[in-house]
């Protein structure tokens, strides 16, 4: 079968979410997006089999397809709602309020749905982050609009997302030890606080320094993507054309530059090949290397994720929806027809596969 395909190593890959299990227990596994490349399918099916009848959604509209995949006795949805909902809705679902106005749009929603039971929300707080997060004044009132409004509304906990960068151990830990004190100084019954990107060793710390709270951790792409030897992508080679200097060739009726060889391989735009968020460049040498590639593609020279003989190939123009097409020097010898070729360093956040092959036990998946 032609096409590009994920290789996993299934029975690695699941020892990796068992170890996660130890280091983080009781995790709330985060299932958004294609699924971290996976499939969301696939994940909620993992999930449930290891035993989590709770998990995270990032979108309404997610949640909504994954309540149908297993009876999950809750989902978290990560992301504020602020669109029409359902009254099935609020059965299942605990949602994540970040400011005054989401809040007032739950109320109402519920109240034009006449809505009676209980809605379950959790309260994120502002980090660092800067994204949307109740400030203390603003949780004080969102506090007092819990306890006034016509309906019944349970705080199942409170939230706070870390940055990634820039934040030490120390930071992180004296972000959570305010938070608690300002959940103290509100007269707020707090219990349980869902948490993301600490190391096994700040919880544990957090935990021990705070023992009346249950610490929540979410994981997502450390989940399901933390040990990269579990995983690899292939692409097969649909046609191998050879091209002389002057030629021209593709959608774009390019010139050929020299003697070579196109190679046509099965990929393209609508798996995620040659889509790339915006570089954070660090350092010098890392800005420089930007500015090359920069220059690079001003003459219609971008590098592509597939490799031949170790090496990365270059696109020869840009990649169609199901395939690309990529340039090899005449003094290599080109790959066949059918042929695998490697792919690296592959968004998996926006990768679109037309097949996962699981490998047997004890086969490399490099």
């Amino acid at each position: 079968m032609l096409s590009l395909t994920l290789y996993l190593d299934r029975t690695q890959w699941l020892k990796h979410l068992r170890h996660m299990e130890e280091l983080y227990p009781d995790y709330v596994p985060v299932i958004k997006g294609n699924g971290y490349g996976f499939g969301s399918v696939r994940l909620a099916q993992e999930a449930w089999e290891a035993g989590k009848d709770k998990i995270a959604a990032g979108t309404i509209e997610e949640a909504r397809q994954l309540i149908k995949l297993h009876n999950f006795t809750e989902i978290l949805i990560l992301t504020p709602v602020v669109t029409e909902l359902r009254a099935a809705d609020f059965t299942k679902f605990i949602f994540t309020i970040g400011s005054l106005g989401q809040l007032h749009h739950l109320l109402q929603s519920a109240q034009k749905l006449n809505y009676s039971l209980p809605i379950m929300i959790v309260f994120k707080c502002e980090s660092t982050m800067r994204r949307y997060g109740l400030s203390p004044q603003d949780l004080a009132l969102a506090n007092t609009l819990v306890s006034t409004a016509p309906i019944s509304i349970q705080i199942e906990g409170y939230a706070l997302h870390f940055a990634l960068e820039r934040l030490t151990d120390r930071d992180k830990l004296s972000e959570i030890d305010a938070w608690l004190k300002t959940f103290e100084e509100l007269g707020l019954n707090q219990t349980k606080l869902y948490i993301s990107h600490l190391t096994p060793t700040v919880l544990q710390q957090a935990s021990l320094k705070h023992p009346t709270t249950t610490f929540v951790m979410r994981l997502g792409t450390s989940l399901w993507l933390g040990d990269t030897s579990t995983y690899s992508f292939r692409t097969n080679v649909l046609d191998v054309k050879p091209i002389k200097f002057g030629e021209r060739f593709g959608y774009k009726q390019k010139t050929a530059w020299r003697d070579g060889y196109l190679i046509y391989v099965s990929g393209g735009t609508a798996n995620g090949i040659g889509m790339e968020s915006p570089s954070h460049a660090k350092g010098l040498m890392a800005r420089l290397k930007l500015t090359l590639f920069w220059l690079l593609s001003l003459c219609n020279f971008n590098l592509s994720p597939f490799t031949y003989k170790g090496h990365k190939l270059w696109f020869a123009e840009p990649p169609h929806m199901q395939a690309s097409i990529l340039k090899v020097p005449k003094k290599i010898s080109p790959p066949f027809p059918g042929e695998e070729l490697i792919i690296k360093n592959l968004r998996m956040t926006i990768a679109k596969f037309d097949e996962i092959v699981e490998l047997e036990p004890q086969t490399s998946c490099n």
